[in-house]
């Protein structure tokens, strides 16, 4: 599961708090929620060279194995710094003594660091694709030094224009 919202509000340093995962799945399986992270029922499809009998669990599967697995993968369960609680009491609990200025600089810090890695890797990407077009594309003049046409005994010639 990945929303907008949550990078939003986690890119602006306000502390999260969400479900562990076995909270979470207590309450998947007792008040129907999350139903959201399936799409329909495609057709499971094996990528070639995958063996079936390790692949992972169908994302469309309503079981608790293919929950928790996929589930894992939420963004609040990836970002750092995001709280995590175990029940209402451990949530009121941890809203009353966590430092939110603390938790609020860790994020803000694991942003700075995000930032630089998303430049970094950006600038590599469109660094290689300007490579590449460059060499692919003759220049304005390479492709006007030299022009082949027909001459009127219809053999092909090659003059240079100067």
């Amino acid at each position: 599961m990945s929303t907008i919202f949550i990078h939003e509000v986690y890119r602006m340093n306000i502390p999260m708090y969400f479900p562990d995962l076995d909270l979470l799945t207590s309450w998947w399986k007792s008040h129907d929620i999350m139903w959201e992270r399936m799409y329909g029922a495609p057709e499971q499809v094996v990528a070639e060279g995958l063996d079936p009998r390790t692949s992972w669990p169908d994302p469309n599967e309503n079981s608790e194995e293919s929950f928790r697995f996929w589930m894992k993968w939420c963004d609040w369960y990836v970002l750092p710094h995001v709280q995590l609680f175990s029940s209402w009491d451990d949530l009121m609990t941890k809203i009353h003594t966590d430092d939110l200025g603390a938790i609020s600089r860790r994020m803000a810090s694991a942003n700075k660091k995000s930032e630089h890695e998303l430049l970094t890797t950006w600038t590599g990407i469109f660094d290689r694709i300007k490579a590449v077009s460059t060499e692919a594309k003759p220049s304005r003049t390479t492709r006007h030094k030299s022009v082949s046409r027909k001459v009127p005994n219809g053999r092909a010639s090659s003059k240079k224009r100067g």
